[in-house]
């Protein structure tokens, strides 16, 4: 992810700052990939549709899950009406696989934040 946000920056001049955990985490690849995916998603619509200079990105890992948040200063949209861009759609599936949730707070001229939590164990 941290390659990613960084090759992304240079292809794009939008910057990425991205912060994990110091050390390695070993997690089920299943896992690993998805949460890999939805990063490369959401900086795919940051450069498609956001109009965004920043996104700051950090993986968490928490008690019992992983926490993935991607925060652009973007344009925004309205997040409360139903969007049925195959992108989002992609992400919320995504998630919802691995037996986690994703959630996208945005609004206009405010930016977007997209949060992935998925349980360190499928349930």
């Amino acid at each position: 992810m941290e390659w990613h946000g960084a090759e992304f920056s240079k292809r794009s001049d939008i910057k990425v700052r991205f912060h994990h955990p110091e050390s390695g985490v070993i997690a089920n690849p299943v896992i690993t990939i998805g949460l890999f995916r939805i990063y490369q998603e959401a900086l795919t619509n940051v450069a498609r549709h956001a109009e965004a200079k920043n996104v700051k990105a950090s993986l968490e890992l928490l008690p019992d899950q992983f926490s993935l948040v991607i925060i652009d200063d973007g344009k925004g949209f309205d997040s409360t009406r139903k969007n049925k861009s195959l992108g989002l759609l992609g992400m919320k599936e995504r998630a919802h696989i691995m037996g986690g949730t994703l959630t996208i707070n945005s609004e206009p001229g405010k930016g977007t934040t997209v949060t992935v939590s998925v349980p360190l164990k499928k349930t």
